[in-house]
């Protein structure tokens, strides 16, 4: 009887423990009222897509992995669609199937804490419209999902990011001018609109806006609605069923590591350190960068996505940086320099700028739209504005370092450099074409029927008027290689020539490695090639002279000389290799 009685109370103990927790289940789950809402990047079972991609640099001596930290990502049967975006989405998506080309716009400030620009948008407009051709059709548009008054706000962003007019800001002749826009509107970005082929920019040319409906806050494209949440995140839909939240807030730079890369052992009295070597459409590539090393004065030239990551790499710090130049700006030349900005204002560093006074104009506007506020009321920056055909002094005797410029020909406003230090010179061409065929052809004023037209169109060019003439060829052929005010050439010309075409079939805005190869030897002996992750492979029995720029390795100019030329040094940097060349 005892027995049963201690039964019967671990029973109903058993009971009351069930009703208990029974209890707190149901007062846990939501009211018939209340959305059930799903972690963030999540629903069900959904598994989160590629997060992370490690891959082989192509020209260099190590690996790299990409990791996105956001929650900003789902693909869906209308492609991939993302909540803002950076470009080295492209190394993390390399196929066209998973690239994102439905873009949602954040909410309040496009950057983030560490400074990234959360729509850098252009180039990955440029990669759906002329690379990834989705579903059969030519010419994709870039999907871009927005609030109805953020519509004005990315369409001047675009047009800054690209643009063919340069804000005459220096006090230009109106002859330079005209040629300005004449040479940009030639080299503009063309394609296949309406059965032509015209000049194409991102809006309308490349680009479908669709805006948040004012009472369901969703927008639909094909099969796949997105549902502005309000706080910020955004539900995914697809066919009727709810798929995803993404969250658009707090989103930061997506992360790049080195692996195999060690920090450079020593900085050079004079040299460069190459930081990213390749194009913003390149899959398995690092955007251009650079940092010239010029006794006292450290200068960072055109902050790519990938440079601050790569400047960390090499174990350095703002306080080895003396000065930045933004050379013109494309995205794949600009997208890191919030990023450094917000690195530098971390540190307590000085802010110095060196850029074309119309240049900066542009970046200014750029930054206006990312920041929701003006550049200078967020940094505190000193901008020394270098103006074509004109030079500046850095430091004073055996620290002088000169830098002077000249506009590129390029299809937007773009300044080429050369910097001089103890009677040495590193050339930097930044994006210009150098390609002795068509230089004839404006010569001859003969000028292939789509771009005249669009020249009639935008800039009312008259049949005799030229594009330019021969000081100008002669000023693209020789302005990189010319001897300096001490008589030496030019120790190390660094070449954006990374287009693949053959000689004579070039149509881009770049120049590419068959036309260096037409340079005399001794000149093409100084050039070292990026905008490219690899050369193209050449025909047995042809090798090119000039030399392949390899990401994360350093040159040293060698001020004892030689007969020949200068010898360069490639210092450690890249798994302790080090080779003299």
């Amino acid at each position: 009887m005892k027995f049963k009685k201690d039964y019967d109370v671990k029973i109903i103990f058993v009971v009351i423990i069930v009703i208990f927790l029974s209890t707190q289940v149901l007062y846990s789950l939501p009211s018939s009222t209340e959305t059930l809402r799903p972690p963030i990047g999540k629903l069900g079972q959904m598994d989160v897509f590629l997060k992370t991609r490690t891959y082989s640099y192509p020209a260099g001596e190590f690996d790299i992995r990409v990791s996105n930290p956001n929650n900003n990502y789902y693909k869906t049967s209308e492609g991939g669609i993302s909540i803002g975006l950076s470009m080295l989405h492209r190394l993390l998506y390399p196929a066209k199937e998973d690239y994102p080309n439905i873009i949602v716009a954040p909410q309040g400030e496009w950057v983030g804490k560490d400074g990234a620009n959360l729509m850098q948008i252009y180039f990955a407009i440029a990669c759906n419209y002329f690379i990834h051709k989705r579903n059969g059709l030519d010419n994709p548009k870039t999907k871009i999902v927005c609030r109805a008054d953020q519509v004005e706000r990315i369409v001047e962003y675009l047009k800054s990011g690209n643009p063919y007019d340069l804000p005459n800001i220096a006090g230009y002749s109106a002859e330079l001018m005209r040629r300005f826009q004449l040479e940009a509107i030639y080299l503009a970005d063309r394609a296949m609109i309406g059965g032509e082929l015209q000049m194409a920019t991102p809006y309308p040319d490349m680009v479908e806006f669709e805006t948040f409906s004012s009472t369901s806050k969703e927008a639909t494209i094909g099969n796949a609605a997105i549902q502005d949440k309000g706080d910020g995140t955004f539900l995914i839909k697809e066919d009727g069923k709810e798929k995803a939240i993404l969250d658009g807030r707090n989103m930061k730079e997506l992360d790049l590591q080195f692996i195999g890369v060690k920090p450079i052992s020593n900085i050079p009295d004079f040299g460069v350190t190459f930081l990213g070597t390749s194009s913003g459409m390149d899959a398995n590539g690092l955007s251009v960068s650079e940092t010239i090393w010029a006794g006292n004065f450290h200068i960072l030239i055109d902050p790519g996505t990938s440079a601050l990551s790569a400047l960390k790499a090499l174990g350095l710090s703002p306080k080895n940086m003396t000065y930045l130049v933004v050379t013109h700006m494309h995205e794949d030349h600009v997208a890191g320099a919030l990023a450094y900005l917000q690195w530098c204002k971390d540190n307590d560093h000085p802010i110095n700028l060196i850029i074309e006074p119309g240049i900066y104009e542009l970046f200014k506007e750029q930054a206006k739209q990312i920041l929701n506020t003006d550049l200078n009321k967020v940094y505190d920056i000193s901008a020394i504005l270098l103006k074509f055909y004109e030079k500046i002094t850095l430091g004073e005797g055996d620290n002088k370092v000169t830098i002077e410029a000249i506009p590129g020909f390029h299809g937007t406003p773009v300044m080429m450099g050369r910097y001089t230090y103890k009677g040495k010179t590193i050339s930097h061409s930044s994006d210009t074409t150098f390609d002795p065929t068509r230089f004839e052809a404006i010569l001859r004023n003969d000028i292939p029927l789509p771009i005249r037209h669009d020249l009639l169109e935008h800039a009312k060019i008259g049949q005799d008027e030229t594009i330019f003439d021969k000081s100008r060829v002669t000023e693209l052929n020789e302005w990189l290689f010319k001897p300096n005010s001490s008589g030496n050439r030019p120790s190390i010309v660094i070449y954006e020539g990374g287009t693949a075409a053959p000689s004579g079939e070039n149509t881009t805005n770049h120049t590419t490695p068959s036309d260096l190869q037409k340079l005399p030897e001794d000149l093409q002996r100084t050039i070292w090639v990026n905008h490219t992750a690899q050369l193209p492979k050449l025909q047995e029995g042809n090798k090119f002279i000039f030399n392949q720029a390899i990401p994360m390795s350093t040159l040293a100019v060698n001020f004892e000389g030689s007969l020949l030329a200068d010898v360069t040094t490639r210092l450690s940097g890249i798994r302790g290799h080090r080779a003299d060349l």
